[in-house]
């Protein structure tokens, strides 16, 4: 929560020519609630579960796409075998427990975790940074960073070695 999964995924999105998918968003317009009512209503679990069924959803769809997938997928051991499937490239957007939860509280539709987010956001990272350690992504540390920056490198990863970023070639896919 708070890497910029929806900001950095919408503009590398765009800046690649393919569709972005957000779990938020559609979990949000399929069930006419935010995320955090959601995972009150629901449960943290079963809101887990949702999150899942996007992410294994989106990347089962024939078009290429940059996915923006809740981090609590990578517990799932079904999410980490989609994840590794031929094709697939997972960018892990960092930033250090404290960075996050100087954000956590600016939008609204962020499940509530207590008024201390970084011990939380601290107890996630011990769990989870290994599980996505062990995907082999590409690693962008977001804190400091523009939006721009963050894409400008993601893109130095996803696009092979001299290719000019040519917006006539995104009409060619």
């Amino acid at each position: 929560m708070g890497s910029g999964k929806t900001t950095v995924g919408r503009a590398l999105a765009e800046r690649l020519g393919l569709e972005f998918s957000d779990s938020d968003r559609l979990i949000e317009a399929a069930r006419g609630r935010t995320v955090r009512e959601l995972a009150e209503e629901l449960g943290v679990d079963e809101m887990h579960e949702l999150e899942k069924a996007h992410l294994l959803g989106a990347l089962a769809s024939a078009e290429p796409s940059v996915i923006a997938a809740a981090a609590s997928t990578i517990e799932d051991a079904e999410a980490r075998a989609a994840l590794q499937a031929p094709g697939v490239r997972v960018v892990w957007l960092r930033a250090s427990a404290p960075a996050l939860a100087g954000r956590f509280f600016q939008h609204r539709h962020r499940p509530r975790f207590g008024r201390r987010p970084r011990r939380l956001l601290a107890e996630q990272a011990a769990t989870r940074d290994p599980l996505f350690a062990s995907l082999e992504p590409i690693v962008l540390e977001t804190e400091g960073k523009s939006v721009d920056e963050v894409v400008a490198e993601a893109m130095s990863f996803l696009r092979p070695a001299g290719l000019q970023d040519d917006p006539d070639r995104r009409s060619r896919r």
